[in-house]
């Protein structure tokens, strides 16, 4: 992190110096690869200081972020193998399940109640139902305990916390993506006036002499 922030500092301040003949192109490539450098190229030091620090702001809560997401993922992955023997590493949808049910022996005897609801009480099918308990039913090898209620709502508590640190991260990296977007619209409008600015202050005039049968020639320079 220390290196990228170096980086962005460096391009910021030797950026003005290569500016020979300014190109607005140039600009906005150079501000989409680090917001602000395109207003520095510009000339444009004070915008350029906000959206360097803005992207070094917004760069490093989603990383800093992203880090505790998965620290808090491992966790709650070894406090799920500590408190309820669920092995390291199992799929997502597992480690969902068992957030909802306290117990494999809870999660199979609701999805028993729900099949026989559906499949017998309603459709009278006795046979699409053990069909489908026999296809749903947890094996010993998926089994879980969690033992104790304060247990299982310490795991939950766990995965509502990188639920929340996921969010946050994400909106991070999207505040990272919109300052790149603003830099770069800010940078093509800033070129678009110093384009402008530049035909006004130098301009070359011909007037005519009518009394003389001639013309003038001459520049005006505002400033």
């Amino acid at each position: 992190m220390k290196k990228y922030i170096f980086c962005l500092l460096l391009i910021i301040i030797l950026l003005p110096l290569a500016a020979e003949g300014k190109s607005a192109g140039k600009a906005m490539l150079f501000s989409a690869l680090v917001p602000g450098s395109g207003q520095a190229y510009l000339g444009y030091n004070t915008k350029a200081g906000i959206f360097l620090a803005t992207e070094l702001l917004t760069l490093g809560a989603a990383i800093r972020l992203n880090h505790e997401v998965d620290w808090v993922e491992k966790s709650y992955e070894q406090y799920a193998l500590n408190k309820a023997n669920v092995p390291l590493g199992s799929d997502k949808e597992h480690y969902q399940l068992i957030q909802n049910y306290i117990s494999s022996e809870d999660y199979n005897q609701q999805m028993r109640q729900d099949a026989w609801s559906y499949f017998v009480l309603y459709y009278n099918d006795l046979d699409s139902y053990y069909a489908y308990v026999e296809q749903n039913l947890l094996s010993e090898d998926a089994s879980w305990d969690w033992e104790t209620t304060a247990n299982w709502q310490e795991y939950r508590s766990m995965r509502r916390e990188r639920q929340n640190l996921e969010t946050y991260s994400n909106l991070a990296v999207a505040a990272v993506v919109l300052n790149h977007l603003v830099g770069l619209i800010d940078t093509a409008l800033t070129g678009a006036a110093v384009k402008r600015n530049t035909r006004t202050q130098g301009n070359v005039y011909v007037n005519p002499d009518f009394i003389r049968k001639g013309m003038s020639i001459g520049y005006a320079y505002k400033f």
